[in-house]
């Protein structure tokens, strides 16, 4: 399996925590930020190689991932297998495209994607508040790839890359 269908699976898993009744509303379990959580998911390495990972391996990892996103919103992932320069490579682009003017980041933005929702969002661009009375003071690029059918769909389908050594 790989990391991608791996980190798919993982947030399929979250969603069906919540779709299926297992907490609260999110608005009802906030918690105070004292820590980010850290999430192991070393038990997603052992999936499908034959010895298969303990239940209770996995188990623990969801309700980790469940509780991290749920009621902090992010996570430190560890064990994930993603080798140190290939971080070093993505921090070093994301650095070099946000450090961009405003004006040359907006010519990537979302809204140029259609059905696809990749590129940039500018400095509190997005609200996850459903009171409405809050936005994220954040700005974020979103990338992903081409549906296996080439149907444009929300988060299939081409993203506006500012060039091709972002890739």
């Amino acid at each position: 399996m790989s990391f991608h269908s791996q980190l798919i699976t993982l947030v399929l898993l979250h969603f069906l925590l919540l779709a299926t009744g297992h907490t609260p509303s999110i608005l009802e379990s906030r918690v105070a930020l004292s820590e980010i959580p850290i999430v192991d998911i070393s038990p997603l390495w052992t999936i499908g190689i034959g010895h298969g990972p303990h239940t209770a391996d996995v188990s623990a990892m969801v309700q980790h991932i469940h509780y991290a996103l749920s009621n902090i919103g992010f996570m430190y992932v560890t064990n994930h297998g993603i080798p140190q320069q290939v971080i070093d490579e993505a921090m070093s682009a994301s650095k070099a495209f946000f450090d961009r003017s405003l004006h040359d980041k907006q010519t990537f933005a979302i809204e140029t994607s259609g059905q696809a929702l990749h590129g940039y969002t500018a400095l509190f661009g997005e609200n996850t508040d459903p009171t409405g009375k809050a936005q994220e003071l954040k700005e974020s690029f979103d990338f992903g790839r081409l549906a296996a059918d080439n149907v444009t769909r929300p988060f299939f389908g081409p993203t506006p890359w500012p060039s091709s050594d972002f890739k």
